[in-house]
């Protein structure tokens, strides 16, 4: 079954591409970013394979690379200015965009 064109796989793709455009707000130097990044783009790849079929295994070390990045991320927002003042999600997207194009 393709989920290409479907509702889940554009939720899916969109909230890849926000993570992976705002990692930025993770680390303020340029070499953090980079290894966050590159962090991303492999668990990305790796989702990838599992959901188009190449792979059906998920390590337990991939995981929780996973979720220790999505902790950074929701502790950073959660706690941090601007981000927490936010009044909503739309309004920390809107910011989120709009500093990176700074």
């Amino acid at each position: 079954m393709s989920f290409k064109g479907s509702k889940f796989f554009r939720i899916t793709f969109q909230l890849t591409q926000l993570v992976g455009h705002y990692l930025f707000i993770l680390y303020d130097d340029f070499e953090n970013r980079k290894m966050i990044s590159a962090i991303f783009k492999d668990l990305y790849q790796k989702r990838s394979a599992i959901v188009h079929g190449d792979n059906k295994n998920i390590q337990s070390q991939d995981l929780n690379k996973a979720f220790h990045l999505c902790k950074l991320i929701t502790y950073k927002i959660l706690t941090t200015e601007p981000y927490c003042s936010m009044a909503n999600a739309q309004k920390l997207g809107e910011y989120l965009q709009n500093q990176k194009f700074k």
